[in-house]
């Protein structure tokens, strides 16, 4: 994982971090359950990749994903904000404080994982 410097437009955004993993989505209001692979993600949204179905702007999905082998699927609500012409990038929307603490907490550990390096215990 390596972080992603995401200051072109206004005041720095939340620490992103690569990622890769598989995620499935569904959009409010539709029936289909895509699947994608979330590229990039931090604690305030994340960018999904996905060739197969095209995301409006401004459509609220519901995207669920595992960040560790064998563990429970999250599932955050989010709107899509942004697309390009094989991935969309979501804000999560979840109202749930829980989710982004977990996604606050995981995300540095995974990419200390990624890169190799030895993790601390205290």
């Amino acid at each position: 994982m390596s972080h992603l410097g995401d200051h072109a437009q206004g005041p720095p955004s939340a620490p992103r971090f690569s990622l890769g993993i598989p995620a499935r989505y569904q959009v409010r209001g539709e029936d289909l359950t895509a699947t994608g692979r979330i590229e990039n993600i931090s604690k305030s949204g994340a960018l999904v990749e996905d060739q197969s179905y095209e995301v409006p702007v401004g459509s609220r999905v519901r995207l669920s994903f595992s960040l560790y082998p064998d563990s429970r699927p999250l599932q955050l609500s989010a709107e899509v904000v942004r697309i390009a012409a094989s991935s969309f990038a979501v804000r999560f929307t979840d109202a749930d404080p829980r989710n982004r603490k977990l996604l606050e907490a995981a995300l540095p550990r995974l990419d200390a994982i990624k890169r190799g390096k030895p993790r601390h215990r205290f």
